[in-house]
C-alpha cells in the first residue's frame, strides 16, 4: 500500500482556492462578455453637432453654392478635398466629401455622404465608401463584420477628417459654382 494518505476535503478546498478567482471578478468578467453594446445617445449627438459646426466652418455657403474644394498641404504631398452638395431641402442638405487629385493619387479621404440637419444643427454620416444604412449598434460578429459601435466610429472619423481640413487647409479654400 501507498504511504500517502488520502487528502481530506478541507485540504483539497484550501489548495484549489489558491487558483480560484474571487466571485466578484468572475461575475464581472461574465457580465462584460455577455453585455450588449448600448450606444451613448448624448455622446453621439454631441459628435454630430460638432461635425455640423466643422462643416459650417469649412463650407458656410452650402445652401447657395454647389461645390467647395479645399487644398490640404502635407509637405511634399498636396491633397484636394471636394465637398459637393448632392441634395438640398428646406431643412436638410446632403453633401458628398471625396478626394480629388491631379496626377498623384494619395488617398487620405474616403468617399463620404453626410446629411446636414440645419434646424437641429447636426450632421451625420449617411454612407462611407458605398456602405450605407448604419444602425445604432450591431451584434458581433455579423455578416458585414461591423463593429458594435460602427455608427459612432464613422461619425467620429468624419469629425477627424473635418478637423484635418480645418487645420491643414482653411487658408487655401476656393469655391466652384458649377
Amino acid at each position: 500500500m501507498s504511504e500517502k494518505r488520502p487528502e481530506t476535503d478541507r485540504e483539497i478546498l484550501s489548495r484549489s482556492k489558491k487558483f480560484e478567482l474571487p466571485m466578484a471578478e468572475v461575475s464581472h468578467r461574465h457580465s462584460a462578455q455577455s453585455r450588449k453594446y448600448s450606444p451613448d445617445l448624448a455622446k453621439h449627438m454631441a459628435e454630430c453637432d460638432m461635425n455640423y459646426h466643422k462643416l459650417y466652418k469649412l463650407f458656410k455657403d452650402m445652401r447657395s453654392k454647389k461645390t467647395k474644394t479645399i487644398s490640404l498641404d502635407f509637405g511634399d504631398h498636396a491633397v484636394k478635398v471636394r465637398i459637393a452638395v448632392t441634395d438640398r431641402g428646406p431643412y436638410t442638405t446632403t453633401v458628398f466629401i471625396d478626394q480629388v487629385n491631379g496626377k498623384k493619387k494619395w488617398n487620405v479621404i474616403p468617399n463620404i455622404s453626410v446629411r446636414i440637419y440645419h434646424d437641429a444643427k447636426s450632421a451625420e454620416v449617411v454612407s462611407i465608401e458605398n456602405q450605407s444604412v448604419f444602425h445604432g449598434s450591431y451584434e458581433y460578429p455579423n455578416k458585414k463584420m461591423r463593429q458594435p459601435d460602427e455608427k459612432e466610429q464613422i461619425n467620429k472619423f468624419l469629425g477627424e477628417i473635418l478637423s484635418l481640413c480645418i487645420e491643414k487647409g482653411l487658408g487655401s479654400v476656393r469655391f466652384l459654382n458649377e
